[in-house]
Parts: structure tokens; sequence; C-alpha cells
């Protein structure tokens, strides 16, 4: 979710029009001269729509008044857990779409230290922007450290 831009709906919308530019060129600036370069920014839009996601929990009395925990912080957390698992799951079956459907990675590819070096050289090459991110799986990124580990 870190990687996720937020957006507000306004009050009462389902839907968000979103702009989204280009990268746009900076020039020097002389004194007394004026910057007369034209630049096209590519501006397009995007319609986010949201959806509503939820969950239900049904507690009996009797379990309300045997139990000596709070039931209800447990629920709580537990329905806050769902959620974020919801979320994650909602953002990695966007993968395949990012990078215009350029694919950057592979399914099932060991994450080693050439495959990093070529990843991290084709964004700074492509001019990625600042806020570069590199998601892999836990047991793929363990692999990179072992082997970029040394033995003495």
């Amino acid at each position: 979710m870190a990687l996720i831009e937020k957006f507000n709906l306004p009050r009462g919308a389902m839907q968000v029009t979103v702009p989204k530019v280009g990268q746009m060129q900076v020039d020097d600036l002389t004194d007394g001269v004026d910057i007369v370069d034209e630049q096209e920014i590519g501006m397009t839009t995007v319609d986010l729509t949201a959806a509503e996601v939820g969950a239900k929990v049904i507690l009996t009395d009797k379990l309300v008044r045997e139990q000596q925990n709070n039931v209800f912080s447990i629920i709580g957390r537990q329905l806050g857990d769902g959620m974020a698992r919801k979320k994650d799951t909602d953002v990695i079956a966007l993968y395949s779409s990012l990078n215009g459907g350029t694919d950057l990675g592979a399914d099932g590819r060991l994450m080693n230290a050439a495959n990093v070096h070529a990843i991290i050289s084709n964004a700074k090459a492509n001019k990625f922007g600042s806020q570069v991110y590199i998601v892999h799986h836990p047991n793929a990124v363990a692999q990179l450290s072992k082997q970029s580990a040394t033995i003495a």
C-alpha cells in the first residue's frame, strides 16, 4: 500500500477523474530573457471508480458473556488484518499493468544481483523519477541476501 497514491472522492461521488502528465524539462534562466520554448506535457486523464468492501461478523450473547478477553478488540483486529490483506491483494493484481505493460520481471524468477542491477539501470536510464521501488517476494529477497553475503 505504500506504493499507492491516495485520492479523496468528492462527497457523494463514486468516481474521480485524475490527470496524468508526462515528464517536463526545466531550462536554465537568463535574467531578462523570456522562456519561449514550449513543451507538450502529454496530459491525459484516468477515471478511478471506488468499490465497497466489507465483512460480516456475528457474535452471540453467550460468546460475549463467556469470554474473558475483550472479544470486540479481537474481532476488530481481525477485521483490520483482513482489510489489509484485501488491499494488498488488489494492489498486487495491478502489477501486470505497471509501466505500460512492460515486463520488468518474471514470475518465479530469482532476485539475483545481476537482475537488481539491470532493473535499477533501466529505471535510471529511462528516467522513471525519484520514487523507484522494487517489489518482490520475501523468499526471492532472501535469495539475494544469501547470494550477496560474504563468507569468511
